[in-house]
């Protein structure tokens, strides 16, 4: 829930329509999946309007803290939020009077390959300095007219760091690649053209995720999952991972195995050159009928084992192909 005012002082209008120039993320709201009843939690109490809200409506609004802890685990920034707070900060970053008054040093989100701005994105990461991994809104910023790498924002959803903003300012007189700059040395690879020539033929697609920037260490990694969709099903299917470090490219079928390539090479790794895995769905017509029972019944059990080790992804990967055998088995039926 958010608080707004268009009559804040010497305060910028957020909106081309100009109704406002104050905007706030002060309440989080919850909705009994049964019963249809909601609570109200006050996220910022330092706002004077929702805290007039909570004396006019006594009782309607409870401190975060009453908030059941399983829940505020699950607490994220808003994206509409820190995409304001970037763009007002691309110019707002600059401390010097004379460089605020000729714009000397405006920033701009990163674009993306398509030609617009890159929209915040989550991940979970390890900030520098923290010792755990952390789920955050992020934002590459790119130099006005340019296409480097000039800083790096992020937003913290994990508790007890809910809401601070963090910002990574790069070094001006090192060259940092931006996301489209390195979205061309990936097009130029000529492995990874090839991968994508072979598994771009008909009845398939090759679709590219978002290019990811997570901060690692010291440097920066770049992260770009590509997705298989077929014509039949127009599911989606993570099919490799590309990393790229700034000066080496790497491909694997998972961003695991993607790193584990960069890290053990100096030069390119080999990108995966076998054709992408079935997809949900897709028929195997290799396999002999009892081939295919026998699959099931395997994936069935470890589809049952799966949860007895707390592994659910697991689960979700067994009933994934248990699904794919049922609809092979009624394939071979057909036949």
């Amino acid at each position: 829930g958010y608080t707004l005012s268009s009559s804040f002082p010497y305060s910028t209008m957020l909106d081309e329509n100009h109704l406002y120039n104050y905007k706030r993320n002060s309440v989080k709201a919850v909705v009994n999946a049964y019963d249809g009843s909601m609570q109200f939690y006050i996220a910022d109490d330092s706002d004077p309007i929702v805290a007039t809200y909570a004396s006019i409506f006594p009782g309607v609004f409870q401190p975060l803290s009453a908030m059941d802890k399983d829940l505020q685990a699950h607490l994220r920034y808003p994206r509409e939020l820190f995409d304001l707070q970037a763009q007002l900060y691309a110019t707002f970053h600059m401390k010097d009077t004379q460089n605020f008054f000729n714009k000397q040093d405006v920033w701009h989100p990163a674009m993306a390959d398509n030609g617009t701005m890159m929209d915040p994105y989550y991940a979970m990461l390890r900030l520098k300095g923290s010792e755990r991994e952390e789920f955050v809104l992020m934002l590459p910023f790119t130099p006005q007219g340019k296409q480097n790498m000039v800083a790096w924002m992020a937003a913290r959803c994990d508790a007890p760091h809910y809401g601070e903003l963090v910002v990574y300012e790069f070094p001006r007189q090192k060259n940092i690649y931006g996301p489209t700059q390195i979205k061309a040395q990936l097009n130029q690879n000529p492995d990874i053209s090839k991968s994508l020539t072979l598994w771009n033929q008909k009845g398939s697609q090759v679709q590219f995720g978002t290019l990811l920037v997570v901060p690692v260490a010291d440097g920066l990694l770049y992260v770009q999952p590509l997705y298989l969709s077929a014509e039949q099903t127009h599911m989606p299917q993570l099919i490799a991972v590309i990393v790229d470090d700034g000066e080496h490219i790497a491909m694997g079928n998972d961003l695991s195995d993607a790193v584990d390539h960069l890290l053990g090479q100096a030069k390119v790794a080999p990108v995966p050159t076998v054709p992408p895995p079935p997809l949900p769905g897709a028929p195997t017509p290799a396999l002999t009928d009892k081939q295919l029972v026998d699959k099931a019944n395997q994936d069935m059990t470890d589809a049952d084992t799966a949860p007895k080790n707390g592994d659910w992804a697991a689960y979700g990967e067994a009933m994934k192909r248990l699904r794919a055998d049922l609809h092979d088995l009624q394939e071979h039926a057909a036949r």
